[in-house]
């Protein structure tokens, strides 16, 4: 039984001859989307790697003083701290971590403000 491609994916990425050949439209289909989702998440681990960079960086979480401190392979250091009436969560301190290593605090208010809300009322 010849290979699928994800037990292929699974050690390395095939050559194009080791690939299945498509017989008809739909496997075609399938391939085309198959390999746009392996591009996307290709992207995104670039993009990851981009910002955290190519060893994982040093987290410390302090529950007490509501703060996330990330320091980053080149040395870089962020800082989460949470506000007076929040409660701790290193999620979210280390998500805000890597917004702040990834873009600036204005930039960041911008790309709120941009969003939309959603009316939850119940009729």
């Amino acid at each position: 039984m010849p290979m699928l491609p994800s037990d292929m994916l699974i050690n390395r990425l095939p050559s194009v001859d080791e690939m299945p050949k498509p017989v008809t439209l739909t496997d075609w289909l399938l391939l085309d989307k198959f390999i746009k989702h392996i591009m996307k998440l290709k992207i995104k681990l670039e993009r990851l790697v981009e910002v955290i960079g190519p060893t994982p960086p040093h987290i410390i979480y302090n529950e007490k003083e509501g703060m996330t401190i990330v320091i980053f392979a080149d040395g870089e250091k962020i800082i989460s701290k949470t506000t007076k009436d929040d409660e701790f969560n290193p999620e979210v301190g280390l998500a805000m971590c890597l917004v702040k290593r990834m873009m600036s605090r204005s930039s960041f208010k911008r790309l709120v403000r941009s969003g939309h809300w959603m009316d939850n009322t119940d009729e």
